[in-house]
């Protein structure tokens, strides 16, 4: 009998589909499934309809746990003097898991904010066969899910936080027995390296996946005519959640890059499309064309939008694996982004994009301008999916996973 046959995986995770570390595990329990491997997913706040994901707790208890989530954001700005506006605690107040979790031989971890499990029971998981995704750096920091963007464009900026200090002294108790850690990316894998307290932890690097079937490329002209786009532009899709807002996904830097993609010479021949900003800023006054579509949370829908559009500008300043750079590429669409976090293992310089030096806007126009003026002799097209196809697709994705539960079963 396959080994895999054997034994029982439960993806634990905060929700299903909301945010991007959810949309990935949801697409592993996918993927696994697709391989015939007895995967489930257990969530504190379930969205879709997949009948392979299961929320626990009634809904008593899950309204209780988002007012605990509410109060311990409060506790987090007042003890950080309004210096942190999110996070997540996970000091052990009224937790408790599901009683499902023992029906599973292995427990594979994702993104337990939220306050969604204390850090004394990840404790516990982590003592039984387990797995642990890092989708962000909060496992080795305080209460943030991210260094602070100060700390990262100026190198020397620093604050020191006592609520952050606390968290990190309180995470370093719990989590410092050996347990298997899987990064996403090459960049979260050297980060969790720089952590005294994961010295002994095995780090595989295995990347989130996407399913090609779905996201393929659809014929532009039919996009651009169901979304209402310009038939004779040159489209520029400007995507990610809260890239006008959150300095983390490029919020500082998105009007020096409006100025100096304004400065082209094909500045007329550009029609912009805007995505994942709920209120999207006015840039008439640059002249160039615009549409957006706010928050879509309609994956045919976005699939039209990379299809309809010729290049997708990803203006983040850190982040592990963006889903926009996954599903973009696997759309066949070239990504301009910064050469930081995990960005630098989905694209490939001048063959599937165009990797700018952090965090200079005008070279990232640039490499805007080197994209739109190679697309008729250079295939970034081809080169982006079969890339995403090779490396990041459903079977490759899940193989991976499955070679290292094994793994961790037989030890």
């Amino acid at each position: 009998m396959n080994v895999m046959d054997s034994f029982k995986v439960c993806q634990l995770n905060y929700s299903d589909t909301i945010g991007g570390a959810s949309r990935a595990a949801f697409r592993l329990n996918q993927a696994l499934a697709e391989n015939n491997v007895y995967s489930r997913m257990l969530v504190q706040r379930k969205q879709s309809q997949c009948k392979n994901v299961s929320e626990f707790g009634s809904r008593a208890s899950i309204v209780g746990a988002q007012i605990k989530y509410a109060v311990s954001r409060r506790m987090i700005r007042y003890l950080s003097f309004n210096q942190l506006e999110g996070g997540s605690l996970n000091f052990g107040f009224f937790s408790s898991l599901p009683q499902k979790i023992e029906d599973y031989d292995l427990i594979h971890l994702h993104w337990l904010g939220a306050d969604f499990i204390s850090l004394p029971k990840i404790r516990s998981l982590l003592l039984r066969k387990c797995v642990w995704t890092f989708h962000d750096l909060w496992p080795s920091l305080g209460v943030r899910h991210y260094p602070d963007t100060n700390s990262i464009i100026y190198p020397n900026f620093h604050k020191e936080i006592f609520i952050e200090r606390l968290a990190s002294v309180y995470k370093k108790f719990y989590l410092s027995n050996p347990f298997q850690i899987i990064a996403p990316s090459h960049w979260m894998r050297d980060c969790i390296h720089g952590i005294s307290y994961f010295n002994d932890c095995p780090v595989t690097v295995i990347p989130n996946g996407i399913d090609c079937e779905f996201w393929r490329p659809i014929d532009q002209q039919t996009a651009r005519a169901r979304l209402n786009i310009p038939s004779d532009k040159i489209v520029i899709c400007v995507g990610g959640d809260r890239f006008m807002s959150d300095r983390r996904k490029g919020a500082h830097v998105f009007h020096e890059f409006i100025y100096y993609l304004s400065s082209l010479d094909i500045k007329n021949d550009i029609h912009l499309i805007f995505f994942g900003e709920p209120s999207c800023t006015d840039i008439s006054q640059f002249g160039m064309s615009v549409s957006s579509f706010g928050v879509v949370s309609n994956d045919y829908q976005l699939r039209d939008i990379y299809s309809a559009s010729n290049v997708v500008a990803v203006l983040s300043v850190l982040d592990n694996l963006p889903n926009v750079v996954l599903e973009a590429s696997a759309c066949g669409l070239p990504v301009v982004a910064f050469d930081t976090g995990g960005i630098s293992d989905l694209v490939v310089h001048e063959k599937t994009g165009y990797l700018a030096r952090p965090f200079d806007a005008q070279e990232f126009v640039q490499g805007i301008h080197y994209i739109t003026k190679s697309l008729n002799t250079m295939d970034f097209s081809k080169n982006a999916r079969e890339f995403i196809q090779d490396n990041f697709s459903y079977p490759v994705i899940a193989r991976a996973h499955q070679n290292l539960y094994s793994k961790v079963m037989d030890h």
